[in-house]
């Protein structure tokens, strides 16, 4: 087992302790701008986090079980992880911002706020015991909705921040590279099981 999925609680734990280690990284790095760069760097690890989770079941759909099955089942795994990390991202970013001076309307209307609050659901809803309580269709449409809306933010964050200039560097335009391939893959799997069913 790649993450302890069985333990719902020892994945989340394990994307805060991964939040709070690239803080303290980034204190030891870099003194003036660590705040910044942990925030930076934890938005970084969720975006490689959730590539896994995007790619997963299209893998399986597209080449079987027997090659990426183990990848499948540990889906969930890495989403919790990343939800943990992308907790203390939120933290980091918020205090941030606030440094910076930040207004009231900065948050309220920036739509990432409330791309966080789905993604708390789909982490409440991670746990069996709690997903039980809830109808299984709002329990899959939250996650349906909550990975196309994650997909948005990091896509955009990535772009808009590559084509202004704000930052340049290896990671966002090879990330960018990465997650168009990821769903290229998923675009192909979703062809492919229409294609299968139109020929039932």
């Amino acid at each position: 087992m790649v993450f302890p999925y069985s333990h719902p609680w020892k994945a989340l734990g394990l994307g805060v302790v991964t939040g709070l280690a690239t803080l303290a990284a980034m204190h030891v790095l870099f003194d003036d701008t660590a705040l910044q760069m942990a925030t930076r760097w934890t938005g970084r690890i969720s975006a490689l986090l959730f590539l896994p989770v995007v790619v997963a079941r299209p893998l399986v759909d597209m080449f079987g079980s027997k090659r990426f099955g183990a990848l499948l089942r540990q889906r969930a795994g890495f989403g919790l992880v990343l939800a943990g990390n992308h907790h203390v991202h939120m933290v980091l970013l918020t205090v941030y911002l606030i440094g910076e001076g930040a207004a009231a309307s900065d948050f309220y209307l920036n739509p990432g706020l409330y791309i966080y609050f789905l993604l708390v659901g789909m982490n409440v809803t991670s746990f069996p015991k709690l997903a039980k309580t809830l109808p299984r269709s709002f329990v899959r449409w939250l996650h349906v909705v909550g990975l196309y809306a994650l997909a948005a933010a990091f896509f955009s964050t990535l772009l808009l921040s590559q084509l202004t200039g704000e930052e340049t560097g290896w990671f966002r335009l090879s990330y960018l590279i990465v997650f168009a391939l990821c769903f290229a893959i998923r675009f192909a799997a979703a062809l492919k099981k229409l294609v299968a069913n139109s020929r039932r």
